[in-house]
């Protein structure tokens, strides 16, 4: 099958094709490019470090080699956790506040008895999942 992705994609901005129907190909596609290229990654990579330095050219293609990069994880640490319970709890409580503003109440520490300030909120846009019939 020969998909002109623009072309689907004009159809869709002009009508003529359902843009859940190209939204659905369109994720189809992204799905099987990923997991195409994920297949090959080591392989590529392992080529890619045969050209001796970090930027070349090759194929059309401009290609960067970047070492990877280090991870730390606390988790097994006591004292970390400790920290990190508190702070999870600290943000439970003025999640809490935030929702009962939201219904009008008023909050109050239990520390100051002064009424909590609130933490800034933002909203993520809505999203579109789409999973194939089984």
């Amino acid at each position: 099958m020969n998909l002109d992705l623009e072309q689907l994609t004009q159809d869709a901005l002009d009508g003529n094709e359902s843009p859940l129907k190209a939204f659905a190909i369109f994720n189809d596609i992204l799905k099987t490019a990923k997991k195409c290229q994920d297949e090959i990654k080591d392989l590529a990579l392992e080529e890619a470090l045969t050209h001796g330095a970090k930027t070349f050219d090759s194929d059309g293609y401009i290609f960067e080699v970047r070492n990877g990069g280090r991870r730390w994880s606390y988790k097994d640490l006591e004292e970390w956790n400790a920290h990190s319970q508190a702070l999870k709890n600290c943000e439970a409580r003025y999640k809490q506040a935030f929702e009962s503003k939201v219904k009008g109440l008023a909050v109050f520490s239990e520390d100051t008895g002064e009424e909590m300030e609130l933490p800034k909120v933002t909203y993520s846009k809505d999203s579109l999942i789409v999973k194939a019939f089984k």
